[in-house]
């Protein structure tokens, strides 16, 4: 005799059963790759970030370190430029922030912060010529290199600020005995429309100058 062959199928409900464990799988499969795709969008704009944010802190830094400062209040009226702020007399009334230095032939160069919100960068101003030909320096487009904008690198400046120590010049006759320094507090955010990588950052170092005129 034949041994009957066996042809029952799955059930209905060995199939349901076996549909939902695979659909369950493919979420967790999709939703740890999703999870994994955005840790790394994040982890890539926070490194973008940083790169930038400390390169132009570097930049600034190094200047500082090599020149002398200006003026101790370039945003105060009254003082070496007149009736306006050096600032705003070297280099225009649009830029929130900056710092003048001096190169050892005289030239003056300038780091400046416009942070209205159409613009928001950092730029690193060096005048052609003699620095105190024209002014302000803002009709010389050449003349301004940026160090952070959207348009250049995805990063926003939101805030940047100088806070020299001492608040006057240490080198004149009855000044403060004290070797200059400035703090530079700036902070950054990643320009993407996307909200997992929209990451920031608060950035803080003090430098002294290595000019020494006792």
């Amino acid at each position: 005799m034949m041994d009957k062959k066996n042809n029952q199928g799955f059930t209905l409900l060995e199939l349901l059963i076996t549909v939902g464990i695979f659909s369950m799988t493919v979420l967790m499969v999709a939703g740890i790759y999703v999870a994994f795709s955005k840790n790394q969008a994040r982890a890539k704009a926070a490194q973008t970030l940083l790169n930038n944010s400390q390169y132009t802190l570097e930049i600034i830094s190094r200047e500082i370190k090599n020149n002398e400062i200006f003026d101790y209040n370039p945003n105060n009226s009254g003082g070496l430029c007149g009736a306006v702020s050096c600032c705003n007399y070297y280099i225009g009334p649009d830029y929130e922030s900056c710092i003048l230095l001096q190169k050892p032939d005289g030239q003056l160069v300038a780091f400046v912060a416009d942070l209205s919100l159409d613009q928001q960068k950092v730029f690193y101003v060096v005048p052609p010529g003699d620095s105190y030909a024209q002014s302000p320096w803002e009709s010389v487009e050449e003349a301004y290199t940026k160090l952070l904008a959207p348009e250049l690198n995805d990063v926003v400046v939101e805030s940047l600020d100088f806070y020299f120590s001492p608040d006057t010049d240490p080198f004149v006759v009855g000044g403060p005995n004290l070797q200059p320094k400035v703090t530079i507090n700036m902070n950054t955010v990643y320009d993407t429309e996307q909200i997992i990588a929209q990451v920031s950052y608060r950035l803080q170092t003090t430098i002294s100058s290595r000019i020494y005129k006792r």
